[in-house]
């Protein structure tokens, strides 16, 4: 068996292109159990209350790309899952970064750097030092309710 299909990546997206693009590159390229889900502002295609943690999978991987991050709050076992959120706001960045549990990452972040961290064994993948402009905090902030005083270093 393939060690990747060992890995099971749930796409949750609002932007079709980015979820079909995103999930034929994992699936077919790198051969992870790929999911998809597209939710817009007003419906999601499926009820992801529905969605559990896999205990067959060496790793499950949420990978969030919503403007509107309210759906999280109906996955039940959110806290089991690796959790990447992949925001357009941070045009032109090619890092991630950790908050309070959630990897953060660039809509434009390169493939292999995308890869790396989806097969990282870490569930908290940290970065020690994040510059970030006044700008992205608020984004961060009016996401996740987090302000820089509550920054995880490793």
């Amino acid at each position: 068996m393939n060690k990747n299909l060992l890995t099971r990546v749930i796409i949750i997206s609002d932007d079709l292109y980015y979820l079909q693009g995103l999930s034929a590159k994992l699936g077919h390229h790198y051969r992870f159990f790929i999911e998809c889900f597209f939710c817009s502002q007003n419906a999601c295609n499926n009820d992801l209350s529905t969605l559990r943690f896999d205990n067959r999978f060496t790793k499950n991987v949420l990978l969030v790309a919503v403007d509107d991050v309210s759906i999280l709050a109906k996955l039940p076992d959110l806290a089991r899952f690796l959790m990447i959120v992949s925001l357009r706001k941070m045009k032109n960045r090619n890092i991630f970064f950790s908050l309070s549990e959630q990897t953060f990452i660039s809509r434009y972040i390169k493939l292999n750097k995308l890869i790396t961290l989806i097969k990282s064994t870490d569930k908290d993948q940290q970065v020690r030092q994040v510059t970030l402009t006044r700008y992205e905090w608020d984004i961060y902030y009016l996401y996740f309710k987090i302000d820089n005083k509550r920054i995880l270093h490793t």
